[in-house]
């Protein structure tokens, strides 16, 4: 079953598609009423990674409590642990799917600054 943290946040979701990516809609049930609200954007962590891997050429490997974030021709990275990379820092990620959110959002900011071009 999927939760909240198999998902992209609202920000991230939207700035995909800014990037391209299709975004997908769902129906939200309101537990108050119990009617349906007006659809909401909705990205899996899964398919944001696939996508900006296939659509992007950026790979997001997540290692334990980590992530780098490299083009697939790598010439150029992101928090990678070796090599003289002047953007390197090791985070401590609580989660498989933290560490991948948080490596999506950054390879979402490195592509909207034009840094990976």
């Amino acid at each position: 079953m999927l939760t909240n943290k198999d998902y992209c946040d609202y920000d991230t979701s939207i700035a995909l598609s800014e990037l391209g990516f299709p975004l997908k809609r769902m129906k939200v049930k309101n537990f108050i009423d119990g009617q349906f609200s007006d659809s909401i954007v909705t990205v899996l962590l899964y398919e944001a990674q696939k996508w900006l891997r296939e659509a992007k050429d950026v790979l997001i490997i997540v290692c334990p409590y980590t992530y780098n974030v490299i083009n697939k021709t790598h010439t150029w990275t992101y928090e990678i642990w070796f090599g003289d990379n002047l953007e390197y820092e090791i985070h401590d990620f609580k989660s498989y799917e933290e560490a991948l959110s948080e490596g999506i959002k950054e390879a979402v900011k490195i592509l909207k600054d034009g840094i990976g071009e």
